[in-house]
């Protein structure tokens, strides 16, 4: 037994020593690589191992070389004049030559290619498009609906990190002194819109909050929209403007010591409210819609849908990857993206009620991420499943529901209701605009936040990252695939029905 111990402990330490020389051999290549890209930061390259990288890059230009070499022969086959024959390289010999000595225009060609993917992927994450609109966009400074004055004031809040943010608020206009007119004692929901977007996010819902007699809030989070800051952070430093806009609500009405609040957050504005709420137990109710629950989880997922459609991407390149990124954002944008996950702070969101959502059709940020979170929240807690893509706009069937559930957790009285007597021609336009909209008095969900252009920009650059290319077929397929893998769970969320009525939704606890 001592002498198979032995050999065995010998035989472990050669396949180390072997290993070891091929982690140098796999270190030298790709500081050799990166060095070529030109990144804006130096790397550990003893850390990284892109041992995929370069082995894909291998098999892509044999596959290629003996695709042109077949070409060749079947035309040289054809050839019915020695004249016009075509001379045929052996196969063998010019790939092992082609493999040894590559041009340095095929090199370049695909370090370039992964150069490009990764800085128009760390925009994606940190520096996305940012949202342009009109002030007009956002209404009037003074409207009537319903039969009531409403106004819309505009605040410029400074953050404990010195940005300057844009924030907007609708409500009832105060008609003196009358306290039961007045906006301070109203109930008050926040909207945060979400990536790549900015407050005017907030209109296809403002008639249905306003028609309720509540307070809406709308901001620009820093670096979107009107205001200051060139980086954003997927949620990690929104809470902070969140909690900006919280105090100054809190500060302002004052006096009502009852004063109840409300989150709506959609996508990164739905992360933003769970991390918040963690923090802020005197939240009243938050609505959560298309939120992540990891930011590295999702890219792995969008990595994995790439090998489901036949790319090859080795596990040690997305893990290498994943670590440049992490290392780039963290420099430019002061934030960790491991700490990007909204399920971990859940469980600390005990007693605030939530209502999830995410749309069935969603191939950005697949369903489960709503289920997981829903899971592990520990509030009182529901979960819809509605019909739309990630950036759709929510139907009305939606937008009810919504309405049922804050009406309940914000204890909104019946008096307030401003349609108890009568109807509008659309909920889903501005309420300043019920008679027709265009594209100067709305919010365009195709020209803002995650839009289907973007999703496959971001996809894209994952692959071009990976030195994979996006094939047209997979990006027909993506656009055309429809994820309803929970609803034929046992306790799956429930989706829209075709009926009149509000769609149903699932409470995980009973509670909701």
């Amino acid at each position: 037994m001592w002498i198979v111990g032995k050999l065995k402990e010998m035989l472990n330490f050669g396949k180390e020593r072997k290993l070891q020389g091929e982690r140098e051999r796999q270190s030298n290549l790709i500081a050799q690589q990166l060095k070529s890209m030109e990144l804006d930061h130096e790397l550990e390259y003893e850390k990284l191992t892109q041992r995929g990288f370069i082995a894909n890059q291998e098999q892509k230009i044999a596959k290629e070389k003996r695709e042109e070499l077949l070409k060749k022969k079947k035309t040289a086959k054809k050839a019915t004049k020695p004249s016009s024959s075509v001379e045929v390289e052996d196969e063998n010999s010019s790939y092992e030559d082609f493999k040894k000595e590559p041009t340095s225009k095929e090199e370049m060609s695909y370090v370039e290619m992964a150069r490009q993917g990764y800085q128009q992927l760390i925009n994606a994450i940190i520096r996305p498009p940012r949202a342009q609109y009109e002030m007009k966009q956002l209404g009037p400074p003074e409207f009537n609906f319903a039969g009531k004055t409403f106004e819309r004031i505009d605040w410029t809040l400074m953050t404990a990190r010195g940005y300057a943010i844009q924030v907007s608020q609708w409500g009832l206009k105060q008609e003196g002194d009358d306290e039961d007119d007045s906006s301070t004692n109203r109930p008050i929901v926040i909207y945060l819109h979400g990536n790549s977007s900015a407050r005017v996010e907030i209109l296809p819902q403002l008639t249905s909050l306003l028609s309720m007699g509540l307070i809406a809030v709308s901001l620009d989070f820093a670096g979107s929209g009107k205001s200051d800051g060139e980086y954003v952070s997927l949620g990690y430093f929104e809470r902070e403007d969140l909690a900006t806009v919280v105090t100054h609500l809190r500060r302002h009405h004052g006096r009502n010591k009852n004063l109840k609040i409300a989150l709506w957050g959609r996508s990164m504005g739905a992360a933003t409210a769970i991390m918040y709420g963690a923090r802020d137990s005197r939240i009243d109710c938050m609505i959560c819609d298309s939120s992540f629950a990891s930011i590295v989880q999702l890219a792995e997922e969008l990595v994995e849908m790439a090998r489901q459609h036949g790319k090859v991407v080795p596990t040690v390149v997305v893990g290498t990857a994943l670590k440049m990124i992490q290392w780039s954002v963290e420099k430019h944008a002061k934030f960790n993206i491991r700490d990007l996950s909204p399920i971990k702070y859940a469980a600390d969101c005990e007693t605030i009620p939530a209502l999830f959502i995410h749309g069935e059709g969603d191939n950005f940020i697949k369903q489960h991420h709503s289920y997981d979170i829903c899971v592990e929240y520990k509030g009182p807690k529901s979960l819809l499943v509605v019909k739309g893509d990630h950036n759709d706009q929510r139907s009305l069937k939606c937008i009810l529901t919504c309405q049922s559930f804050l009406k309940r957790h914000l204890i909104v009285s019946d008096d307030w209701d401003l349609l108890r007597n009568g109807t509008i021609n659309n909920p889903m336009y501005p309420p300043w605009f019920q008679k027709s909209l265009d594209a100067s008095t709305g919010f365009d969900n195709k020209m803002m936040g995650m839009s289907q252009e973007r999703q496959e920009e971001i996809r894209f650059n994952i692959n071009k990252v990976l030195g994979q290319e996006l094939s047209d077929d997979y990006r027909a397929e993506e656009n055309d695939a429809v994820e309803v893998g929970f609803l034929e769970m046992e306790d799956a969320p429930s989706s829209e029905s075709d009926s009149d009525s509000p769609p149903s939704s699932l409470s995980l606890d009973g509670s909701d």
